[in-house]
């Protein structure tokens, strides 16, 4: 009896390392992709529309996904259009 509840404890920790395992793979091996997902193109229309609009403004090159999401967040928290950063 006792045998068999110490396999069935190693068997539940063996399945549970499995677990940590597989997630940690996922987050080492996975691309770099936005949680949430891809822009909606309606978002993305949007965007372009409030820098076409803003025709003060110099152009704007995202170099990065991070510098588009980056650019987008302040450009929210200050509610004004967009500027390029001085580099």
């Amino acid at each position: 009896m006792y045998k068999m509840n110490k396999i069935a404890a190693l068997e539940g920790e063996i399945k549970k390392l499995r677990q940590e395992v597989a997630q940690l793979r996922s987050y080492v091996l996975k691309p770099d992709v936005d949680p949430e997902g891809e822009y909606r193109p309606e978002f993305v229309r949007k965007i372009k529309q409030i820098v076409k609009a803003d025709r003060n403004s110099p152009k704007i090159e995202f170099t990065t996904a991070e510098d588009f999401r980056r650019r987008i967040n302040e450009a929210r928290r200050l509610h004004q259009p967009i500027r390029k950063s001085s580099r």
